[in-house]
């Protein structure tokens, strides 16, 4: 069984400094290489409480921090960036940190208020993802009629598409790349994502000849006791929260919640997303490190 992290990088605390989440977050990266999680991601979220928007630059510092785990972003996201740029600095940490860098996708949104601030030119706005999705891949693989990227002559990052429905599976397949499924952004796991799994795993064998790897990312707060677990996450998100918190207490807990996913769809890689305040990270991984067992 295989348990990597995701980390939002939220702001979270009253006079917290970003800088101050970003350095406790590089100590993390440590500590979870230390401990024996095998992944650690950043998220891309175009919002004023988080630490950071750069991925690729926290990707590659942690990487340069570490030895072993692999490191990469939950995810790029398409809308607001270049897929030029975006291979540019993928294939360039891959060539440095040859297969430790995981590069995810997602297509998902950001609100209104930034993207009319977000674009010099304002004609080549927010659309056309399937477009950007397409030429990410070519740029990634060197595969553009025009474009090449350096550094040539290397192993490219590892490619995931990242999403809480079945398109997401279906850019999985079309395009080749390994799979991570959310199930806290309002798709919750049920026996309608087990057959949508059996099937993506059938169809992804039919056209790819090969078995994708796939991954669960859930998202809670793990902690030595139940009630301290609620009081950190109480802490952490307001009353009227839209959050789809999947599990909250006890190393034992999440342990069940993850192997009872794990016996009914095969999967066993898993991130975690830790939604207390970030001074409690390290904390938590301590206590995370019991499932590994």
């Amino acid at each position: 069984m295989n348990l990597g992290i995701l980390n939002l990088g939220i702001i979270s605390l009253y006079k917290e400094k970003s800088v101050d989440v970003i350095n406790t977050t590089f100590q993390n990266v440590i500590t979870a290489e230390k401990l024996g999680f095998n992944r650690y991601w950043f998220a891309e979220h175009h919002a004023p409480d988080t630490a950071w928007r750069n991925t690729s630059l926290m990707v590659i510092l942690s990487a340069g921090y570490t030895d072993t785990i692999k490191v990469g972003t939950a995810g790029v996201t398409l809308k607001v960036n270049n897929p030029y740029r975006i291979a540019n600095d993928f294939r360039l940490a891959s060539s440095l940190y040859e297969d430790r860098i995981d590069l995810g996708i997602s297509r998902g949104t950001v609100s209104e208020k930034f993207l009319e601030h977000l674009f010099y030119d304002k004609s080549n706005g927010i659309d056309g993802i399937d477009e950007r999705y397409d030429d990410l891949i070519k740029f990634i693989h060197n595969k553009h009629d025009i474009i090449s990227v350096p550094p040539y002559d290397i192993k490219p990052p590892n490619m995931i598409a990242l999403g809480a429905s079945y398109y997401s599976m279906s850019y999985s397949i079309k395009y080749n790349i390994d799979l991570c499924i959310s199930i806290f952004h309002g798709t919750p796991f049920s026996a309608r994502m087990i057959e949508n799994i059996k099937f993506y795993r059938d169809e992804f064998f039919k056209l790819n000849k090969r078995v994708p790897n796939i991954s669960i990312c859930f998202s809670g707060v793990c902690a030595n006791n139940e009630d301290l677990a609620k009081k950190r996450l109480e802490e952490f998100l307001p009353d009227n929260s839209t959050w789809d918190v999947n599990v909250v207490g006890t190393p034992e807990k999440v342990k069940k919640f993850i192997y009872d996913i794990s016996s009914s769809t095969g999967i066993e890689d898993f991130i975690y997303c830790d939604l207390s305040q970030s001074i409690y990270h390290e904390e938590h991984l301590h206590s995370l490190i019991t499932v590994l067992k």
